[in-house]
């Protein structure tokens, strides 16, 4: 009787057909539930190698991009700071270039006044001499050519205090004009960046399957049991199968064998 299930029902044995109907249904039952879980393990085993391989390109895909924008960044940055340069250089020459010609133009007006003072000294001299004079035939001659008016040129406003304060002002408000567009390119630039990841930070979704793939299915529950050991039996309503292998028999057997035996 070793391995051998007994069906009783309250003292009346079942014929031995019937109790190897039930082991084999119940044996056919177990083989499509491990057969079900076993299809379902695979299942997920291939959904999880697919998800690993796209895990792998996208890893692949990601680092290439990052390299791919490392050197973009270096080159448009580059060129940033070589436009810069360049702008620096064009102000330096402005600078340099307006005051050359601003110089200039002093020197030139500078040359035209002195050479304007020589003549008027000049001038006033011969009229010293001429109101000196005690020849009156000598004053009367020179007198129409002395005391003739000198045209004078006319001089151009002069600055009080030229200087390049207004340049040093504008370049101020171009460095913060270039410290605002750079903030707020780099706040752009770093929510961009943020904003590349490889996993989604979506919340995990309930994985109903995960706690019930290796548990009895739900079709079993009306006939699967545990004994004292905690070890699964069949059971059903109105009758008790039991083994000799590993298991006792039910209070009700346990009374009838008594019975029997007195």
């Amino acid at each position: 009787m070793s391995g051998r299930f007994e069906i009783t029902d309250l003292g009346r044995k079942l014929p031995p057909t019937a109790s190897f109907d039930y082991t084999a249904n119940l044996k056919k039952h177990y083989k499509d539930a491990l057969a079900e879980t076993q299809r379902k393990s695979r299942q997920r085993i291939e959904e999880r190698e697919k998800e690993l391989q796209e895990l792998r390109r996208a890893t692949q895909s990601l680092t290439l991009s990052a390299q791919a924008a490392l050197e973009e960044s270096e080159r448009i940055f580059t060129e940033l700071v070589c436009s810069i340069e360049r702008r620096r250089t064009e102000v330096k020459e402005l600078i340099r270039n307006q005051e050359i010609a601003a110089t200039s133009q002093a020197e030139e007006l500078l040359c035209q006044l002195e050479q304007e003072i020589a003549e008027l000294k000049k001038r006033d001299a011969e009229l010293s001499n001429l109101a000196q004079t005690d020849n009156q035939i000598s004053f009367l001659q020179n007198y129409g050519s002395v005391c003739v008016q000198p045209v004078c040129m006319d001089v151009p406003s002069i600055t009080a205090d030229p200087g390049f304060g207004c340049v040093m002002s504008a370049v101020s408000e171009f460095q913060a004009l270039l410290d605002d567009v750079c903030q707020g390119g780099f706040v752009n630039i770093s929510e961009k960046v943020g904003e590349v990841t490889i996993i989604q930070n979506t919340k995990p979704k309930a994985d109903a399957e995960s706690n019930t793939d290796l548990q009895t299915p739900s079709v079993f529950q009306a006939f699967v049991g545990q004994n004292a050991f905690g070890v699964p039996v069949p059971m059903f309503s109105g009758f008790a199968m039991s083994s000799q292998i590993g298991c006792r028999p039910a209070p009700r057997l346990r009374l009838h064998q008594r019975r029997r035996r007195r």
